[in-house]
């Protein structure tokens, strides 16, 4: 149960988030039309970065950089489409749940609170980066925080996720 009320947290996540990134996106047309997912070699790939600004009541807005990468087999146990939701599932879960603890947020009030803005390259170092490598035995997710090189890596296999 608790997995479905975090999936559907998420997935209201991803709707407010896209649309907002497409509201704000002059050439929605140019955008619905370019691929998420980059083919190079043997390998699926995904680079994406975004300005999220977050404006909570009585505190100071907030500017975060956030880079995320994600790469998986071409020809592996995950598809093309799995990929990319994965990896929108992982990417907006973590977000949510760093800011919700970080400022003691519930998920609407995170969700009225934060902007997020999608860009093209990042504006110098990004603060945060989001690392996921999907191979056929598993997934591992890295967060680093770049002002200080701390890292954290969560690594499971196909089987715990699906379990849990």
């Amino acid at each position: 149960m608790l997995v479905m009320h975090r999936l559907t947290a998420v997935l209201l996540l991803l709707l407010v988030s896209v649309s907002v990134v497409q509201a704000q996106t002059p050439d929605w047309k140019a955008e619905l039309g370019e691929d998420i997912v980059q083919i190079r070699g043997d390998k699926m790939m995904m680079e994406e970065y975004a300005l999220l600004k977050l404006n909570v009541e009585g505190q100071k807005t907030n500017n975060l950089q956030v880079k995320l990468y994600a790469e998986a087999p071409k020809d592996g146990i995950i598809s093309r489409d799995n990929f990319v939701n994965l990896t929108s599932m992982i990417t907006y879960m973590s977000l949510l749940e760093i800011y919700a603890r970080a400022y003691q947020l519930s998920a609407s009030e995170y969700l009225q609170a934060v902007d997020i803005e999608q860009i093209p390259n990042p504006i110098g170092t990004p603060d945060i980066e989001l690392n996921l490598t999907a191979t056929n035995a598993g997934l591992q997710i890295e967060f680093v925080n770049t002002a200080d090189n701390q890292r954290r890596r969560v690594t499971r296999t196909w089987e715990e996720m699906y379990a849990e």
